[in-house]
This record gives C-alpha cells, sequence and structure tokens, in this order.
C-alpha cells in the first residue's frame, strides 16, 4: 500500500460548543440548568447536582473542578521528576555489531528532531542534538512531497509522490540559509523513483548525496529513517531485493528511535552513516517501518544514472 497523497482528516468540534467539562455540568444531570455564551465566557445558572445527591451553583461546582487542577499538575510533575525521562537508548542486549554503528546516540534516548525552528523560504535554525552530527541539508523539508539531492542539480522522489513545477524545492545549509529551487523535469522510473532536475545548481553548502554501495547494504544494519515530521529515527535493513530494500525495528533499541511511517511519509529518504557521512539507501514507498526502492543496488544506481545524464545538468 502506498503511503500516497491523502491528507489526514482531523475532526474538531463545532463552533459554539461549550468548552468540555462546562458542557456536561449544562447538560442532563442539571436541576434547571442553562448555559448562556458572553463574549468569551460561559455563563451557567440555577443549581446542579453534584453526582453525590447534593445541590450547587454553577459556580460552586466549577470551583471544585478547577482546584483539581493545580493537584493534577502536581502530581504530573512528581511523575515527570521521578519517572526517568524517556529511558537508556540501548535497552537490552548488546547489540552485536550495531552499537559502535549507533556510537553518535546519546546513552539517555533523546527524539531526532531536525529543527530548532523552521521555515519553508526564510532563515531556519537546525537543532544541537545527535541528529546534528549528520548532514540533511540535501533533503528539501518544505512540502511533504519530499525531494533529495543526488548531484547539484538532480533530486530523487517517489513516482507516486511528486512534487509538481509550481511548488518550490526549497534546501536550508547548515546556517539555516534557504535555497529555493524549482524541478524543471521529471522522469518516473520502475521501482516507485522519480529523477527530477533543478532550474539552478545548488551550492556545495547544501550536501548531495551517494548512493550506498552493495558492500555497504547488510542486512541488520542500522538506518536513518527521515518523516514528514523533520525527525530522524533508525531502524534496520530487514530484506534486500529485486531493487527494493525493506526496514524492520531495533528490539534492543528504545521506542524513541521508531517511526510508524503514514501517509504523507512517501519519498522521505533513508541513509547509511558511512564514516559519519550520510549515504542514501531508499525513498519510503510504504508505511510501518518502511519499504522502497534500494539505490545500493547497482540496477537501480545504473537506471538512475542514465536518467539523470538524460536530463542534462
Amino acid at each position: 500500500m502506498y503511503l500516497g497523497d491523502t491528507e489526514a482528516i482531523v475532526n474538531r468540534d463545532p463552533g459554539g460548543r461549550a468548552p468540555l467539562g462546562i458542557e456536561s455540568l449544562a447538560s442532563g444531570s442539571g436541576v434547571g440548568g442553562q448555559a448562556t455564551f458572553l463574549g468569551e465566557f460561559w455563563v451557567l445558572g440555577f443549581l446542579f447536582s453534584d453526582g453525590e445527591g447534593d445541590l450547587v451553583t454553577a459556580a460552586d461546582a466549577w470551583y471544585r473542578s478547577a482546584m483539581k487542577i493545580p493537584i493534577l499538575f502536581a502530581v504530573a510533575g512528581l511523575l515527570v521528576s521521578c519517572g526517568g525521562g524517556s529511558g537508556p537508548t540501548f535497552v537490552s542486549g548488546t547489540l552485536d555489531g550495531s552499537r559502535g554503528a549507533l556510537g553518535f546516540l546519546p546513552a539517555q534516548a533523546e527524539k531526532g528532531a531536525l529543527f530548532e525552528y523552521y521555515q519553508a523560504k526564510a532563515p531556519s535554525k537546525w537543532r544541537r542534538n545527535w541528529a546534528s552530527a549528520l548532514d540533511l541539508t540535501g533533503v528539501s523539508w518544505n512540502d511533504s512531497r519530499t525531494a533529495t539531492l543526488i548531484s547539484p542539480s538532480h533530486v530523487v522522489m517517489a513516482a507516486h509522490y511528486i512534487r509538481p513545477p509550481n511548488v518550490a524545492a526549497v534546501f536550508h545549509d547548515r546556517s539555516g540559509k534557504p535555497h529555493e529551487r524549482y524541478i524543471v523535469a521529471v522522469r518516473s522510473l520502475p521501482g516507485d523513483i522519480a529523477v527530477g532536475k533543478l532550474n539552478l545548481p545548488l551550492p556545495p553548502e547544501v550536501k548531495h548525496y551517494r548512493f550506498a554501495s552493495p558492500a555497504q547494504a547488510r542486512v541488520g544494519r542500522p538506518v536513518m529513517i527521515t518523516d514528514k515530521t523533520n525527525t530522524l529515527s533508525v531502524h534496520r535493513i530487514d530484506a534486500i531485493a529485486s531493487g527494493q530494500v525493506r526496514f524492520g525495528y531495533i528490539p534492543e533499541l528504545n521506542p524513541l528511535y521508531q517511526r510508524n511511517l503514514v501517509v504523507g511519509d512517501s519519498g522521505n529518504p533513508s541513509f547509511l552513516v558511512e564514516n559519519g557521512e550520510l549515504v542514501l539507501l531508499g525513498t519510503h514507498t510504504t508505511g510501518g517501518a518502511g519499504a522502497g526502492p534500494c539505490y545500493a543496488d547497482p540496477g537501480v544506481q545504473a537506471t538512475v544514472r542514465a536518467t539523470m545524464a538524460e536530463l542534462g545538468n
């Protein structure tokens, strides 16, 4: 199943409803109760049952509820202070052969949020965390139809989720400066790959990624997974066959590093870390832990390079 370009629908309360809690006070449990909206305030009149056989005024009922709020905050604060945060990065086992490959992860698990703040066509600030050791300037994050740079003039995308020519492809360098380009030509290839040509080459400050090699793409190896929330996660290679790669989760790794890919994540890149450098392994086609075309496959590499030559520089 493609992750696709369908946008999720979020349910919202219809306008004009009483705020949660006050609405329930004004409902069937009341004794002649009613609610009136005045500007930003709900005014409750008459008497209400407090559920324990006593009649109380609306003000009393509100006060009793309001007094619970500081207590809840205090309890929540105590739980946070005693809960040990997100826990250790490595939760069990030794991750034979992988712990060393993930040596850049902190001892305590930390979500791989990429930006302190992000502005599509204005300066942005990369977050200083474990993910900041990796250069992700070559990924265009300003649209969910993600484009990843494979030369100063070419990008790859999911063929079923192509960025249109009227939507800018913006790349932010390490200083947070935006570089705006447009995709002027696209070729779709088998295996859910699209290669696009930019209107102008990008400067060296924006990273373009070389393909992972067949020797580097080994089953069980950790993979850096990106998604539409601009977050870096850590999965592993579960299988490679017929120009496709499938990922899975690492049981010994804190679940904070796992991402369940969903609609809108299509085309986001996955990388291997080779001597501290990101090399392109795939772009997402399906959900869950992820799967898609494998750019470590020699046949896939040859087809993409031939398409780049056809599109020109």
